[in-house]
């Protein structure tokens, strides 16, 4: 079920978390789309004139009315080098393209969504062949340590390895295929659709990220409990202006009945 986002939420949060010196400020991700869910979190990009250089200021989430509020600062600058990079490019096309532009004064934010319109990987082809090389060229050292591991039954060495190669796999085979991936939540979908979903690829990506029927369930619960744990064991160090996050997701842990359910 689709949950609108009131206009009267996004005023307040341009309000609040859009300095004086923004060029721009872009609503991105599912909401942008028209299909926010219960768990969506809202994506706000600030484009600003120099992006700051410490990571939380960069990158950081609010609790607001509810809703996980993701508040991204960069450049436009930054963000157009995106569409001359192809591992970049699958993502940032997209993105762009469903951009929805809520603060833009002097067209900026406009003219670069029109870039994104107009890409095309034509120009781009000898660059993403050569991701694609070099990227099968580096996972053969996951493969290795998967081979190592088996070999000595070492399970945390073959488990750290496949997860390298589930992802690592995906990104290469994402920019060889030339696609978009408008969401990450439809990533794997959208690869095994282009490549046969009972493909060889496939089969195997599958099970390398644990897909396998009843297997996501177990994995989904058993990573809400391991973000329990893991705050658990660091409480005392996180800080008092990240429990406003933190908070409430553990709640929604608690609540949904996950660190009761079986495994």
């Amino acid at each position: 079920m689709d949950h609108p986002l009131p206009e009267t939420l996004l005023a307040e949060l341009l309000e609040e978390f859009v300095p004086p010196e923004a060029v721009g400020v872009g609503l991105l991700g599912s909401f942008a789309r028209g299909q926010g869910q219960r768990y969506s979190d809202l994506d706000l990009n600030v484009f600003v004139p120099r992006a700051p250089e410490e990571r939380p200021e960069r990158y950081t989430l609010r609790h607001r009315s509810g809703r996980l509020i993701s508040l991204k600062k960069l450049t436009l600058q930054a963000q157009r080098a995106e569409l001359s990079r192809p591992e970049d490019a699958v993502w940032a096309v997209p993105g762009l393209r469903q951009m929805r532009v809520l603060y833009d004064p002097h067209g900026e934010l406009a003219r670069l969504k029109a870039e994104a319109e107009a890409f095309t990987w034509e120009g781009l082809e000898p660059e993403a062949d050569a991701f694609v090389s070099y990227e099968v060229l580096t996972g053969a050292e996951e493969v290795h340590k998967v081979l190592g591991g088996l070999e000595r039954q070492d399970p945390s060495k073959v488990v750290y390895a496949t997860l390298g190669l589930g992802l690592g796999a995906a990104r290469l085979m994402a920019v060889h295929r030339r696609l978009f991936i408008e969401s990450e939540n439809r990533y794997f979908e959208l690869l095994y659709r282009a490549l046969g979903r009972e493909s060889p690829w496939s089969r195997a990506h599958k099970l390398a990220v644990g897909w396998k029927a009843g297997a996501f369930e177990r994995r989904g619960i058993a990573a809400l409990r391991l973000y329990w744990e893991t705050f658990m064991e660091v409480q005392a160090v996180v800080r008092e202006e990240h429990l406003e996050v933190v908070q409430p997701t553990l709640r929604a842990i608690r609540e949904g009945g996950w660190l009761e359910a079986r495994l």
